[in-house]
């Protein structure tokens, strides 16, 4: 495995290191070079971004007279789509998690008393799937914004926009088990 360094990718082209003399086609001769040795999309971002950092440092100081990545593009990362889990995962993940509502596991304490950990991360699991969240989103939600009477929650979501989700009654009794019974036994 070969490293890539600007610095070793400058030299074997026999130019000077200093700073001062890397102009844009130079960096974008450097980006190509980098390409075409197969590194990845994510990889070649990271570089440019260093390289930007640096090179906008370096002119802030004023030991460059121009920054010459400020046209500098990097490549875009391929855009994927997130993968859905099949209804068959899906199932066996709540299973395992307190198939019938949380009260398959129990505290040591009380043969009776629902598992506080397996309520809440049944929550959690019925909410992601049910409503579609992101993590990020369900991490936000705070119980006033559950309105479990109806069946929606109102998430902020990216770029800050605030959108009002419906979810499905499994995650309503859920929430509503974890609310009751989970919640308190957590703050203990």
């Amino acid at each position: 495995c070969v490293t890539l360094t600007s610095t070793s990718w400058v030299s074997s082209r026999g130019a000077a290191v200093s700073p001062a003399t890397v102009d844009h086609p130079t960096l974008r001769r450097y980006l190509a070079y980098m390409t075409t040795r197969g590194l990845a999309r994510p990889t070649v971002a990271r570089k440019t971004a260093a390289l930007r950092a640096y090179f906008r440092y370096l002119h802030s100081r004023g030991f460059v007279p121009a920054d010459p990545t400020r046209r500098l593009r990097a490549p875009k990362a391929a855009d994927r789509l997130p993968v859905v889990p099949r209804q068959s995962d899906m199932t066996a993940l709540l299973d395992e998690h307190g198939g019938d509502n949380g009260n398959s596991s129990t505290t040591a304490g009380n043969a009776d008393a629902p598992n506080p950990v397996m309520l809440r991360d049944r929550a959690i699991i019925e909410v992601l799937y049910g409503a579609g969240l992101r993590v990020s989103e369900l991490c936000g939600l705070a119980e006033g914004d559950c309105d479990l009477k109806v069946g929606t929650v109102t998430v902020l979501g990216k770029g800050a926009k605030v959108r009002r989700v419906p979810v499905g009654e499994p995650a309503v009794l859920a929430l509503l088990d974890y609310i009751e019974d989970g919640r308190p036994g957590l703050a203990k």
